[in-house]
């Protein structure tokens, strides 16, 4: 069990490590080899329809178009050694050429099945938690969702138009990110400051969890729910875009972030209309890790259906 305390903030991982853990694991990868393979031979059936952009008609297709459709590495370095072709010009071909490959593709099925869900699951149940602790806001934002949805129908072109449940949202990623601790190693040497010196092959952890409540950042509120805060976006909140990284930052940044916040503002867009809830008293606050953030003992809630 790995603790992470401040005077402020607290939060306990947990590794259940499973003696069945690694046959799970790989009858997860066979079961989703086997739905890759069905796919490619639906591909096949229809004479490779599901191959052209316009007629893909979910994520897998286009992952697999990414390792079926792309380019080998052979091809890529003649690419890279062709001489009449500017720098932009081969950046432009190579991003066209990328090929997955198989591994690639197994994996990053895996992870849009697993983390897409995951991740939406923790963004959710934390901001019910967050609106049934201070119903003045759920009440906010219940009236937003009937005046651009009056008739009770969520249109995707509508969630733009949503503001204040998407300050609601940062709001509640900023005190329960879905990935508090974040990994990186070290691919080369690099130097932070005029000091530290990070040396190449080191594993880093970047205490997400403690950035978001950081009062130097957040002002002496950081630990207070103030959605207002990001009434002018992330940058007009803390100053500084790196300090708000629930979904991490630079090129490791969470493939799925705006399909989670799409998600959960159309789940939110759909049950606060229809319900009021408060937290029922037998919720136990524990904060717990094992994939994402998510209460160890449930989130038990109190639901009032609303007359229309």
């Amino acid at each position: 069990m790995l603790h992470v305390d401040s005077s402020r903030y607290s939060i306990r991982r947990k590794y259940r490590v499973s003696k069945d853990a690694a046959a799970e694991a790989q009858w997860l990868r066979t079961y989703m080899g086997c739905i890759i393979s069905d796919r490619r031979k639906s591909h096949r059936k229809n004479g490779g329809a599901a191959d052209s952009d316009s007629t893909r008609h979910d994520l897998l297709d286009v992952v697999i178009g990414a390792v079926d459709n792309g380019h080998s590495e052979s091809e890529a370095k003649l690419l890279n050694e062709a001489h009449d072709l500017t720098i932009g010009d081969k950046r432009k071909r190579a991003a066209e050429m990328t090929r997955l490959t198989e591994k690639q593709l197994l994996a990053n099925s895996l992870t849009f099945l697993l983390a897409g869900h995951e991740t939406t699951a923790s963004v959710l149940t934390w901001t019910i938690y967050l609106l049934a602790k201070h119903p003045l806001w759920q009440e906010r934002a219940r009236a937003e969702i009937e005046e651009f949805c009056p008739d009770g129908v969520v249109e995707p072109q509508v969630l733009n138009h949503l503001k204040l449940l998407g300050m609601i949202l940062f709001e509640s990623l900023r005190l329960f990110p879905p990935v508090p601790l974040i990994g990186r190693t070290c691919t080369k040497e690099n130097k932070v400051g005029s000091n530290l010196l990070i040396p190449e092959g080191l594993e880093i952890v970047i205490p997400v969890a403690m950035l978001h409540r950081d009062r130097n950042i957040w002002g002496d509120n950081a630990d207070e729910f103030a959605p207002a805060r990001f009434g002018n976006g992330i940058s007009g909140a803390c100053g500084n875009p790196l300090a708000f990284i629930p979904f991490g930052a630079g090129p490791r940044t969470c493939i799925g972030q705006t399909l989670a916040l799409s998600e959960a503002k159309a789940v939110l867009a759909v049950i606060l209309p229809l319900f009021r809830f408060k937290l029922s008293t037998t919720y136990r606050h524990s904060p717990d890790v094992s994939l994402t953030m998510m209460p160890e003992f449930g989130m038990p809630v109190v639901l009032e259906k609303l007359e229309k």
